[in-house]
């Protein structure tokens, strides 16, 4: 794949373009144009992705851990087993999004939006979810463990039915009407929050602090 390790890519226009295996490693890319293109296990390891537009591209395995993405736009991309672990993702907009089996560990994704999207067995375990919202979110066997949900709301027929939120803080969470089936909640901290309506069917409660 093409090697821009280091580059200056701000603002640059590589939309449709096929960038499978691309090295762009600490690259700065603010502002760059990449909708719709092939970005197959691109590596993406420390680059500045601030603002950057990646509307239906295929990111399918890309690695961006460590980057910076503020204001990326995401919409309708393919993120299935990416990894987003130590990103900066604040008040960001996942829209019909597949992030199945994506890593977010210790992601900063505080007021961030997933709506419609797929974040089955998606790995959240520490991150900064405060705030977020998740609208008909499938969450089938997602991982939150110790994760800050602080004020996190969810509505739509969202699915977290065997996830693990072991450790999680949902403290003024707004939860209503969620599938937390099979969940394991073990010493999560509940204060506040709101499960009225939740289906908690063989969930595991233990040690959780309401």
């Amino acid at each position: 794949g093409a090697d821009l390790r280091g580059a200056d890519c701000s603002r640059c226009v590589l939309a449709r373009a096929d960038l499978t295996d691309a090295r762009f490693s600490r690259a700065k890319m603010t502002e760059a144009c990449l909708g719709a293109a092939n970005l197959t296990r691109a590596d993406f390891k420390g680059a500045e992705l601030s603002k950057a537009a990646l509307g239906k591209a295929d990111l399918s395995d890309a690695d961006f851990s460590g980057a910076t993405m503020d204001g990326v736009d995401f919409m309708e991309a393919k993120l299935p087993g990416a990894n987003l672990s130590r990103t900066m993702l604040k008040e960001t907009l996942f829209y019909e999004n597949d992030l199945h089996g994506a890593a977010f560990v210790e992601a900063d994704l505080g007021q961030s939006q997933f709506i419609n999207a797929n974040i089955e067995a998606a790995d959240f375990s520490g991150a900064n979810l405060a705030s977020a919202v998740f609208v008909g979110v499938r969450g089938e066997n997602s991982v939150f463990k110790e994760a800050d949900m602080t004020k996190a709301c969810a509505a739509g027929e969202t699915c977290f039915a065997g996830a693990d939120l072991q450790g999680a803080v949902l403290n003024e969470a707004g939860m209503r009407g969620s599938d937390f089936s099979g969940a394991n909640f073990e010493q999560a901290k509940l204060e506040m929050a709101d499960l009225s309506e939740c289906n908690l069917t063989q969930a595991n409660l233990y040690r959780a602090l309401a």
